[in-house]
């Protein structure tokens, strides 16, 4: 059918993938055109899209993926896009900066192959500020059929995903349970993703 999508259970990193300590995650770029992963700064967003876009490349070239089972279809085009960690002298600002790449991508063309991934978006200006421009993007990438994957901890992007009543699907962190040497339980969530 058409479209791009990826789903895998148990997702894994190259480099990490004989480590007994690493979390495996589960991935689902198929259901929906937008997908958001939500989790707190250091919650492990930014590795389950380097992994999702790392195992949906392995895989488009007939090599070995980090999963232990998943199906995909190919893309024709995926785009990755961070916040720079330095742009005080781009004339366009930070969240311009940011943006700046989607223009070239979408006069060169995009279809229901195309898929664009956003590890944060609107970092350079306020949370509530960041939500109308992320949700600008999912309408337009939805509209051109494009998958869009967002990776964010902006709450109040949840929300106003919600109110713009987009199809959405949500990611959210899991809580790492540790059993400490002394027997006591801590629990954290800021450390993986599941």
């Amino acid at each position: 059918e058409g479209g791009a999508m990826f789903a895998a259970q148990g997702m894994g990193s190259p480099l990490h993938a004989s480590d007994s300590q690493y979390v495996f995650n589960d991935a689902s770029v198929i259901d929906n055109l937008a997908t958001v992963i939500m989790g707190p700064n250091s919650g492990g967003k930014t590795t389950w899209l380097k992994d999702l876009i790392t195992n949906w490349m392995l895989a488009q070239i007939g090599s070995r993926s980090f999963v232990r089972s998943g199906s995909f279809s190919p893309a024709r085009r995926i785009a990755f896009s961070a916040p720079a960690q330095n742009n005080s002298n781009s004339v366009h600002g930070r969240c311009g900066e940011e943006l700046a790449w989607v223009r070239p991508e979408l006069d060169a063309g995009v279809s229901d192959r195309s898929v664009f991934v956003f590890d944060e978006i609107g970092s350079g200006t306020a949370e509530r500020a960041s939500a109308p421009i992320a949700i600008d993007l999912i309408k337009t990438f939805k509209a051109l059929q494009a998958r869009v994957v967002i990776a964010t901890h902006n709450l109040s992007l949840r929300e106003a995903l919600e109110e713009a009543q987009l199809p959405v699907h949500s990611l959210h962190p899991e809580i790492l349970v540790l059993t400490l040497p002394d027997g006591s339980i801590e629990a954290e969530s800021n450390h993986c993703i599941k």
